[in-house]
């Protein structure tokens, strides 16, 4: 499927987990993922083997405040829109 090519979602706890399945879903389906967990070796590996280009594996601590400033500009400049929360729910309802 590719429902959710052109987009990109924001996944934390990405590297196992929920979080990892989160991301292999989105993948699949055609959205870019930026992969935030603060393990740099599993999260590297989880972005190494998913589907199609674009995915980035951020290596960051979620209570970091200026880390979260940091991956919004990036992401924002590189990709523009990602996934609302809204439409989150929505595509895990369906």
């Amino acid at each position: 499927m590719t429902r959710f090519a052109g987009r990109g979602a924001v996944v934390t706890g990405a590297a196992s987990g929920i979080g990892l399945e989160t991301v292999r879903r989105f993948a699949a389906e055609g959205a870019r993922v930026a992969l935030v967990d603060r393990d740099g070796d599993a999260v590297s590996r989880a972005c190494a083997d998913l589907p199609g280009k674009g995915h980035r594996a951020i290596v960051m601590d979620v209570t970091d405040e200026a880390g979260w400033t940091a991956l919004a500009e990036t992401i924002d400049r590189e990709w523009g829109t990602v996934f609302t929360p809204e439409e989150i729910e929505a595509a895990i309802r369906q």
